[in-house]
């Protein structure tokens, strides 16, 4: 390691002033560049009685510049700020540093900048379901989430239910008519559910029907949405204790038996 070589010159600061400009001091890059070619062009000098120069030698911004590498275009900005906040004091192009820091003006810190509130996220019902959040959070979990559009869920209400809620379709009878109707298949949203969740079982895929027929399409969903936001696992273990909650329902016809009747 190479030791400092002091035989070509070197500079006597006081360790206070040292302090309060290098390490406490608010100031820019540019402004402690300044700073320091005042303070060498002062102290880095004696009189012949032995005493350190107070004022520097006539500077211009030209100088300033070769000095510090800076480029001119502010300079005279920047020295008029230091004489501003009383750190440098001028008399016509002569500088002078003031080494007492309690006669410097410190800027007030900056206001904390105001981030903008979240907006608020809110659900629905059907309509509304897999809206996007506007936190940064609830877009992650959206990611891998299916967007359904509103032609792919039916209306909200008992879209499903018969008039009679505690018989099967079939035996339902629906005032003004000689004929039970055919109930809506529940396999659009059937189908969506098991293409985010995997595969489930028959017994399930049974018991899932049976639910979208009782609950309807907007039930099911806003029972089943805010675990399918967190994901496709989450979905799973969601579905899988609405259905083992559940009574076990009568066979369903599948399918193939609702068409062919």
């Amino acid at each position: 390691m190479t030791a400092p070589d002091f035989r070509r010159g070197y500079l006597r600061i006081p360790l206070a002033v040292w302090l309060a400009v290098y390490c406490r001091a608010l100031l820019t890059r540019r402004q402690l560049q300044l700073v320091s070619v005042v303070i060498r062009e002062t102290w880095g000098w004696q009189t012949r009685g032995g005493d350190v120069r107070l004022w520097t030698r006539p500077l211009t911004p030209r100088q300033f510049g070769e000095l510090t590498g800076l480029s001119t275009d502010h300079l005279a900005r920047d020295l008029r700020d230091l004489v501003a906040r009383g750190i440098v004091r001028v008399d016509g192009e002569r500088y002078q540093f003031v080494p007492d820091p309690r006669l410097w003006i410190t800027p007030p810190p900056p206001a904390p900048e105001q981030r903008p509130m979240a907006p608020e996220w809110w659900a629905d019902g059907a309509e509304s379901a897999l809206g996007t959040p506007g936190v940064k959070t609830g877009k992650i979990k959206d990611r891998n989430v299916p967007h359904v559009t509103r032609s792919d869920l039916s209306p909200t209400g008992d879209n499903f239910r018969a008039s009679r809620p505690d018989v099967r379709f079939a035996d339902a009878e629906w005032p003004g008519s000689d004929r039970a109707p055919t109930p809506p298949s529940p396999e659009r949203l059937a189908d969506v559910i098991t293409a985010f969740v995997g595969t489930l079982a028959p017994a399930d895929a049974e018991a899932l029907r049976a639910w979208i027929c009782e609950a309807g399409n907007a039930g099911v969903w806003s029972a089943l949405e805010p675990a399918f936001r967190e994901g496709p696992a989450a979905g799973r273990r969601a579905l899988a204790s609405r259905l083992a909650s559940r009574p076990q329902p009568d066979a369903l016809p599948s399918k193939s038996e609702r068409e062919g009747e």
